[in-house]
């Protein structure tokens, strides 16, 4: 030991296991003057830190002229904004010094034998315990010492290296035991190592016992264990930490989450509320220092915070009984509804305490609110079913979780109706009801639309039309009315990339516009018919002025909030039962079922009679809804279909629900026409072609067998067939034959027979059929000029008509031809012309009287009651009864 290392600095040098020759060759030395500092370099801050520790270095080209300084109190390192951290800086470099590699001074003439070892570490000490021991040591001063600047300061790999052989060499690096739990150090360490292979060394690590909390060098372990030993800890490179792996389960069901403000969670109602709260804060914590910081005065702020309330009153969030966490389950509402549309603060305490709004007092203020505003004259019922047709709707948005499927609405009317009026209301009282103009953006709608709202469109004839309107927002407005339709759409999402969300269009929706919407949307949709008043109280009030309401408008939706949560779950009941209860079925239904449940769960609240008068409105609205969907063109042909098959069953002897009925497309295209005619309807007649109309009868799924001998493509059908299709689409009541489906349906028979099919023909039906269209033809040659003049209608046949009747009641299936062809004949009619064919045999009735059938027409003539007006020699003159056995006919059999 020399005169200048203190007993304290010897003490410390002899703990770290360093050989009194290397440290003599180091030249360590204790610094208790500052001036010395100054001489290598060091600034006035550095130097005041005396007494401490000099450690000379030595490069492996031989230079020195650096040092490293270990003061025995250590100054805290500062951030760059000159506060003090708690890293604490144990040793000192000269201020402009060059980074260096350094290497103990026994060990600098081995570095030219690459068949030595090569022990790599941090920091001077252990480099000199390691050469003490006899190992070949290169010490960094960092783990990233082995990179510098160069002199254009670019960061680069240390001149250093290139004095080493390292081509062959067994290279071991020997960082502290932390290595695996800092990641800056094992990244130092994956780096190093990349460098010496490039210059072809063998490189592996030493990894020194140790954990977390204790930190083991070189020299450390040198203290207590032998070379042998270190070598056993030799490996190659290991791979970055691993956690334990995570346990993965497979999972029943996707997890539950509140993803709706007002919605059922395991058959659980919860409701979401963003009331504002006051915070004070006295005390906040610095970020960056940890240090607690005192506020006086205190820092007031006002935010909203999420509470969610269960049915049963509880309450959780920041204000609420319960943590969130106790939920059980996520939370995903990402956006705060507007303020107005929100659960009251006051009004969730009244729901925490037990109290539950009475459902007949909601619903009739709600229906007084609507009867205050809105004038139903001339609508589809009395003004007091009207205002409970809506008031139903309205509270209906608040129990769309209980449901399967969203009817939507259509108030519909000229100018000044009060379509635009009633949509307000919908909207001021519907679930988080929005009213939509053309100007809202499609995000605004998206999220309104996932979370359920009430989104009201006004003025929404430019919606059917993709070019007048944005086609996303279309998509949206125009989506699936039951629950589970979503529409994707692409998010940003984090690092700059982008995922598909799935948003829900399940939402209830009214529209209101002058014009009346398309068949699709229309078969969803209940249209209310408006007209305008002449109620001066009503024309001049405003619903956006709440002065004018007979009930505080705020103080309703906060119990529409809570009987919506109260009841949520109870009225999956009531959907059940409408659809066991109801009158009408189907598709029908559908816009109604909702409203209808209300209704049904209203009755039994004490709204008496409230079930049968909505019910009675469904029903009576489907007689009216022909005249709205009067442009349905399966609407005009199944009545074109059972007015054909009356006139036939008028003409049959034999007629029964099973008796079948061969129309041809042509006939059932004459009469869509006529109907369209006659009823108005919105639709382009020259656009009704046979090939127009067999696509619609194809739709239907109507048998196309027909009778041998039959002309043109036609359909067999049956009255019990039309039946079904009139009742599904809701025109029985219309057309009054509620009484004759008393015995419709595929029943057993008394014998334990059943009918054969769905259409109602069996093969005997049209076995029985196909005997009476035996073709029985004019023959070209001897009839060639051949004319009918006239059919006769005897008045004893027909006693309930007149003659005009009757006769006009057969002429009408006559079908215009366009030509006279051989074999025809031409009827003359009291107006025109109209040229027939006979085409065959239809049988005879029970006193033996023969019956012809006509091309184009299911109408059957008597034979005995046809006269002709021709030259032919062969055919009986004018007035003279047809001899059955004349050369003039041939039956073709």
């Amino acid at each position: 030991m020399t005169a200048q290392i203190s007993k304290e600095h010897e003490r410390e040098i002899e703990a770290s296991g360093i050989a009194d020759a290397v440290r003599d060759a180091r030249g360590y030395r204790t610094i208790t003057d500052s001036k010395e500092l100054a001489d290598w370099g060091f600034t006035p801050k550095q130097q005041i830190r005396v007494p401490g520790l000099l450690i000379p270095g030595f490069a492996p080209d031989g230079s020195n002229g650096f040092c490293t300084y270990k003061p025995d109190y250590p100054r805290q390192a500062r951030n760059s904004k000159g506060k003090l951290t708690d890293k604490i800086i144990k040793y000192e470099i000269p201020k402009g010094a060059s980074a260096r590699l350094d290497t103990p001074p026994a060990c600098r003439p081995m570095l030219a034998d690459p068949s030595i070892p090569i022990f790599i570490t941090e920091g001077p000490k252990k480099a000199d315990a390691g050469a003490s021991r006899g190992l070949c040591v290169l010490c960094l001063y960092g783990v990233w010492g082995f990179k510098g600047k160069n002199d254009f300061g670019g960061v680069t790999v240390l001149a250093d290296f290139d004095f080493i052989a390292w081509l062959g060499r067994e290279v071991r690096i020997v960082f502290d035991s932390d290595v695996m739990f800092k990641t800056g150090v094992r990244q130092a360490l994956e780096r190093l190592t990349e460098i010496l292979q490039r210059k072809g060394a063998h490189v592996s690590c030493v990894y020194l016992p140790g954990g977390r909390d204790t930190k083991v060098g070189l020299d450390d372990y040198l203290l207590d264990h032998t070379l042998e030993e270190l070598e056993a800890l030799v490996d190659a490179p290991r791979p970055e930490p691993q956690a334990a792996p995570p346990v993965v389960e497979l999972m029943d069901a996707p997890p539950s989450a509140i993803r709706r403000p007002l919605t059922l969670v395991d058959d659980m109602a919860y409701a979401a509320a963003w009331p504002y709260v006051k915070i004070t804060r006295t005390e906040t914590i610095d970020q960056k220092t940890s240090h607690i910081i005192k506020h006086n005065p205190p820092l007031v702020s006002q935010e909203q915070r999420l509470i969610i309330v269960r049915t049963d009153g509880a309450t959780f969030g920041e204000g609420g009984k319960y943590p969130l966490a106790e939920l059980g389950f996520d939370v995903a509402l990402q956006e705060i509804p507007p303020q107005e549309k929100l659960w009251r603060a006051f009004a969730v305490k009244s729901y925490a305490q037990g109290q539950r709004p009475d459902p007949s007092n909601v619903f009739q203020r709600t229906r007084e609110v609507v009867d205050r505003f809105i004038d139903f004259d001339r609508s589809t019922a009395s003004q007091s079913e009207m205002c409970e047709f809506i008031a139903c709707y309205i509270i209906s948005s608040w129990f769309l979780d209980a449901f399967n499927i969203a009817g939507f609405l259509w108030p519909n009317g000229g100018k000044g109706s009060g379509k635009t009026q009633l949509l307000t209301l919908i909207a001021a009282l519907g679930y988080l009801g929005q009213v939509i103009l053309a100007g809202g953006s499609y995000a605004s709608l998206r999220d309104l639309a996932d979370y359920g709202a009430m989104l009201c469109f006004d003025d929404a004839e430019n919606m059917s039309d993709p070019k007048q309107s944005d086609p996303d927002k279309r998509t949206l407005l125009l989506a699936g009315n039951r629950r589970g339709n979503t529409v994707p759409v692409k998010e940003p999402g984090p690092d700059r990339t982008w995922r598909t969300r799935h948003v829900s269009t399940y939402c209830p929706r009214a529209f209101s516009a002058i014009r009346l919407p398309d068949d699709v949307l229309a078969s969803r949709t209940i249209i209310v018919p408006l007209i305008r008043t002449a109620d001066r109280s009503k024309a001049n009030s405003d619903p956006l002025e709440e002065t004018l309401w007979p009930h505080d408008r705020r103080q309703l939706v906060d119990d529409l909030w809570a009987l919506g949560l109260a009841h949520l779950s109870t009225l999956q009941t009531y959907d059940r039962r409408v659809g066991l209860e109801a009158t009408l079925a189907g598709r029908n239904l559908e816009p109604w079922r909702s409203l209808l449940a209300v209704a049904l769960w209203l009755d039994e609240q004490g709204v008496c009679g409230l079930w049968q008068r909505m019910n009675g409105l469904s029903e009576r609205y489907q007689a009216e809804r022909q005249a709205f969907e009067s442009g349905d063109l399966t609407v005009l042909v199944i009545k074109a279909l059972w007015k054909c098959y009356g006139d036939f069953c008028a003409i049959v002897p034999s007629n029964s629900e099973n008796t079948p009925a061969f129309l041809t497309t042509a006939i059932v295209t004459e009469a869509v026409k006529g109907i369209a005619l006659d009823q108005e309807a919105d639709i382009n007649l020259e656009k009704l072609t046979s090939r127009t109309i067999g696509r619609v009868l194809n739709k239907l799924r109507l048998s196309s067998k027909r009778p041998d001998g039959s002309k043109g493509r036609g359909y067999t059908v049956t009255r019990r067939e039309l039946e079904k299709r009139m009742a599904s689409f809701g025109l029985l009541d219309s057309l009054n034959l509620m009484a004759q489906t008393a015995h419709d349906g595929t029943t057993a028979q008394a014998d334990g027979t059943s009918d054969a099919d769905e259409t109602g023909v069996t093969d005997t039906n049209l076995a029985e059929a196909a005997d009476c269209f035996d073709e029985m033809k004019l023959s070209s040659q001897a009839n060639e000029n051949a004319v009918w003049e006239g059919y006769e209608v005897r008045e004893d046949e027909m006693p309930t008509h007149s003659e005009d009747e009757a006769f006009e009641e057969v002429s009408a299936f006559f079908t215009q031809i366009a030509e006279v062809r051989l074999g025809a004949a031409i009827w003359r009619g009291k107006n025109h012309d109209q040229p027939i064919i006979v085409t065959g045999e239809a049988g005879q009735d029970a006193d033996g009287r023969r019956y012809v059938t006509i091309e184009g027409s299911i109408t059957t003539i008597p034979l005995d009651e046809i006269e002709y007006e021709t030259t032919s020699a062969d055919v009986p003159l004018r007035d003279q009864p047809i001899d059955e056995n004349a050369s003039s006919f041939e039956v073709e059999r």
